[in-house]
């Protein structure tokens, strides 16, 4: 097999595994027990408050916990406009 070939195979196989990983993300987030609980996600870890903190290792330690929700909004292809109303919703009583 060329080196071209393997190269598209594997570049096929990621494809697929991101397009099936982008499906599984929007059929887990998109209903409203989805939206529930990335709300919850998102008060749990601070989404929409300023990070900083004097201690750089709790900022960071923050600033990882922030990067979850980013990956599951960018996988889920959430507008700015939708995560602003999700994030409206931070001191609601649970």
């Amino acid at each position: 097999m060329s080196k071209t070939t393997e190269w598209r195979k594997s570049a096929k196989a990621l494809f697929d595994s991101q397009f099936r990983t982008r499906f599984h993300y929007k059929r887990t987030f998109k209903d409203e027990s989805g939206e529930l609980v990335l709300l919850d996600l998102m008060k749990f870890v601070h989404f929409s408050e300023d990070l900083y903190r004097p201690d750089i290792g709790v900022e960071r330690y923050l600033l990882g916990q922030r990067s979850v929700v980013l990956r599951i909004l960018a996988f889920i292809n959430m507008t700015d406009d939708q995560i602003q109303v999700l994030s409206q919703y931070k001191d609601e009583p649970e």
